[in-house]
């Protein structure tokens, strides 16, 4: 089965050095439910810009993720958004 993180840019500026983790692991280089396709973060990074990030899903697999998202704007460095997101099948 394939899903999908779906990861919106909300801010009015654009975000460069994008970091996605997902349980402290990062989707870009080592996270399992990712190696099938590699993100390329900087897809998201236009002022209002929404991506979908290709992931792997499962029959089984756990239904809750802490995901965090770090990038740096205009405004300054590291900042961040986190919080528990939970699967949902489609149907």
């Amino acid at each position: 089965m394939a899903a999908e993180l779906r990861i919106t840019n909300g801010g009015a500026a654009s975000a460069d050095n994008i970091r996605i983790t997902i349980d402290g692991t990062s989707i870009i280089t080592d996270h399992d439910l990712f190696k099938f396709r590699r993100c390329e973060a900087s897809n998201c990074n236009g002022a209002g810009r929404l991506c979908g990030v290709p992931m792997l899903a499962y029959d089984g697999m756990e239904q809750r993720y802490h995901v965090a998202i770090e990038w740096d704007d205009e405004t300054g460095p590291g900042r961040r958004w986190a919080s528990d997101l939970s699967i949902e099948s489609g149907g």
